[in-house]
């Protein structure tokens, strides 16, 4: 008897099931202050970064030209104004 059929389909239940729980919001979340300033701040200065490399900035306008009015039109890391907004 061939089982793999039912080993596929039992790896792809267990998958959904992790991936739901892992995409389940916690109600009662909380983050540490200082954790999210640490991350905004390295988060603006991969930016900075960035916005240093001649070839990133190029291939941002040319994304941004090429994808206009789309996701795929806009930067990895989103503008600063955003970045400074994470709570």
């Amino acid at each position: 008897m061939n089982d793999r059929p039912f080993r596929g389909i039992v790896v792809v239940c267990a998958t959904i099931w992790i991936f739901r729980l892992l995409l389940k919001p916690s109600p009662n979340s909380t983050f540490d202050e200082t954790l999210i300033n640490r991350e905004r701040g390295m988060i603006l200065h991969k930016t900075e970064e960035m916005r240093a490399q001649t070839e990133e900035v190029i291939f941002d306008h040319l994304h941004s030209t090429a994808f206009q009015y789309t996701p795929l039109g806009r930067t990895i890391l989103g503008p600063a104004e955003n970045i400074q907004k994470i709570t």
